[in-house]
């Protein structure tokens, strides 16, 4: 095989096995696919083995690695003009940020990522609504989480995937209750 089968190759069986439960197997495949891809300049195949990364970090609870990896695979796609992959490392970071309750950090990826996917309209829209909806509930501003959530939810129902417009619409209800208790 050429250097991009077996990136491509390393890529997917790392982020299938992660997926299938052997998170650290998947891990090893992916640093592997992301030395190869360094070794040859295949940036593209970098950028998807980080994103890769980025998840299997989250997976083993190394999240300043998970940090690293969005990053890196953030400027990649940004330097290589390849906005439709932006708002998934975007979102990670921003969800990464929230976990460290850095919210202003976190909200501006969000916008940066909402921008982004709005533009593409992207399938990451609601989850990067459902974010934000989080991440409003977190600094106290119901109303406008309330916003975000509604959003997430029609995002949700548009495409089909019922168990985002569950979770979105659970929040939604803890949202309203939380902004009418403070009327």
């Amino acid at each position: 095989y050429g250097v991009e089968q077996q990136l491509e190759l390393l890529t997917t069986e790392g982020n299938i096995l992660r997926d299938i439960g052997h998170s650290r197997e998947g891990l090893e495949l992916l640093l592997k696919a992301a030395r190869l891809a360094e070794t040859n300049n295949a940036e593209k195949a970098l950028g998807i083995a980080m994103i890769g990364l980025n998840v299997s970090y989250i997976r083993v609870s190394k999240l300043d690695e998970a940090m690293n990896a969005v990053k890196k695979a953030h400027l990649i796609f940004e330097r290589l003009g390849m906005v439709g992959r932006l708002p998934i490392p975007l979102l990670n970071a921003a969800i990464l940020h929230a976990a460290k309750d850095e919210l202003t950090q976190a909200r501006e990826l969000l916008h940066r990522a909402l921008n982004v996917a709005e533009e593409q309209q992207a399938r990451s829209l609601t989850s990067v609504y459902f974010a934000l909806g989080g991440i409003c509930l977190k600094e106290g501003k119901a109303e406008e989480a309330t916003g975000h959530l509604m959003k997430a939810v029609e995002r949700a129902r548009v495409s089909g995937r019922s168990d985002r417009q569950y979770m979105a619409e659970l929040i939604l209800s803890e949202a309203l209750r939380a902004q009418f208790q403070h009327v």
